[in-house]
């Protein structure tokens, strides 16, 4: 039976060793692994160390593996990273990453929200 895919878990982003301008994410399927797509999103939180300046959601790509790499970032700028697991049915809850572009550095926390 098929039903609306489960939240991915294991969402991580790695810092290009680089360039600090790219982070690839990834993440593992939902079990059971009936997503057919998967929905990335990112927000940028912090612009190069400085206060909160959160901006709006951007939408990287639908996509149907599970990693992905998000180009053309701010330096050393904190981001939250959004992903949503989907089938023809519906969308999970959506996993979301807080990590920085700096390059060999991952600071960050995981929480599900609606």
């Amino acid at each position: 039976m098929i039903a609306v895919p489960g939240n991915v878990t294991s969402l991580e982003a790695t810092p290009s060793p680089s360039q600090s301008e790219s982070l690839t994410v990834s993440w593992e399927a939902p079990h059971p692994p009936c997503a057919t797509e998967y929905v990335v999103e990112y927000q940028l939180i912090n612009f190069d160390q400085c206060d909160d300046t959160s901006g709006p959601k951007i939408m990287v790509d639908t996509i149907e593996d599970t990693s992905i790499t998000i180009t053309e970032l701010h330096p050393y700028s904190k981001y939250a990273v959004f992903v949503t697991a989907k089938n023809h049915l519906g969308g999970s809850e959506t996993t979301v990453l807080a990590t920085t572009s700096e390059a060999g550095r991952q600071t960050g926390f995981l929480l599900l929200i609606q």
